[in-house]
């Protein structure tokens, strides 16, 4: 026995196909944005839109290194910190320098380590 409005049912899902359709483009103009952002010094507005992508697809581990960057820039390093052990969990292998460089700007200002 079906239920509802079929017509309804039917342009939800197409909707929501359509929808699903068009989530690596606007996970890539989020990312575009946010590239572009940092190298203009917008670091905050980078981060947030780093934040979109992370929400739009949170296996997308490019997006939690490069908030990383970002945050080691910002001096916030507990979230850096986060973010990169969230970036190896799904596969990233990180630069090692920058992790180096990370882990002791951490210490000195005695952020433990995740």
């Amino acid at each position: 026995m079906l239920t509802g409005h079929p017509q309804k049912t039917l342009l939800r899902r197409a909707l929501f196909v359509s929808a699903l359709a068009a989530l690596p483009v606007l996970i890539w103009g989020c990312s575009h944005a946010s590239n572009s952002e940092f190298h203009a010094g917008k670091q905050a507005e980078a981060i947030q839109d780093y934040d979109k992508v992370v929400a739009l697809k949170p296996d997308f581990a490019g997006a939690y290194y490069s908030r990383a960057v970002l945050h080691a820039k910002g001096e916030e390093y507990a979230q850096a910190l986060a973010d990169l052990k969230t970036y190896e969990k799904l596969g990233g292998r990180p630069d090692p320098g920058f992790v180096e460089s990370l882990l002791r700007a951490a210490k000195q200002r005695n952020v433990p380590a995740p």
